[in-house]
């Protein structure tokens, strides 16, 4: 029994430090994968800051991104994927009235990647010139989300005179040192 105890602990000890050195052998890989994901959302995050697009008026917009079907990808400097806006991110625009005369419009981006960085931007325009012109009411301020976080953007107007209001979003994603674009719209009469 006694020669038995020494070898048991012996053991123990072996197996005790056998299982620490594969913690931190797990450790590390955690740590390298978790330093690669951050390193992929700060460059997608850069690439997203340095792009700064402006929001014009369209009539022939969808309200959600779902309803395109081309990649619409603004630039490729580092990859070559074959992603289209809807495999990385989904981005909605809806216009509402809140007692009848306050007009407002959300703009929407949802991330579907983990180191997907988005942004929103909503606009709000009146329709003028039977649909041909618009003038711009307010503008947003641009909201980013990483991952399958979502960014918002809200722009609106108190008093809104009467006459047809249309919300248009500018969404953006970066993914794989790659940038897209989508832009959606949504319409509202207020009388």
């Amino acid at each position: 029994m006694g020669t038995k105890m020494p070898k048991l602990l012996l053991g123990a000890t072996l197996l005790i430090g056998l299982s620490a050195n594969q913690f931190a052998y797990a450790s590390s890989e955690q740590n390298s994968a978790t330093e690669a994901i951050q390193n992929a959302i700060e460059k997608n995050q850069a690439l997203l800051e340095s792009y700064s697009p402006t929001i014009t008026y369209s009539t022939n917009l969808p309200s959600s991104t779902d309803d395109f079907s081309q990649s619409n990808k603004v630039s490729n400097k580092a990859s070559a994927t074959g992603l289209r806006f809807t495999d990385i991110a989904k981005g909605n625009t809806t216009i509402k009235t809140e007692g009848g005369r306050y007009v407002y419009t959300t703009a929407s981006t949802y991330g579907e990647k983990l180191t997907v960085v988005t942004s929103a931007t909503a606009s709000l325009w009146k329709d003028i010139f039977k649909e041909e012109e618009g003038e711009l009411i307010d503008q947003g301020d641009e909201d980013m989300a990483v991952g399958y976080g979502t960014a918002k953007s809200i722009a609106g107007k108190h008093n809104a005179d009467p006459g047809t209001y249309r919300g248009i979003s500018l969404h953006t994603a970066a993914y794989e040192m790659s940038l897209y674009e989508r832009r959606t719209s949504d319409v509202l009469m207020v009388r």
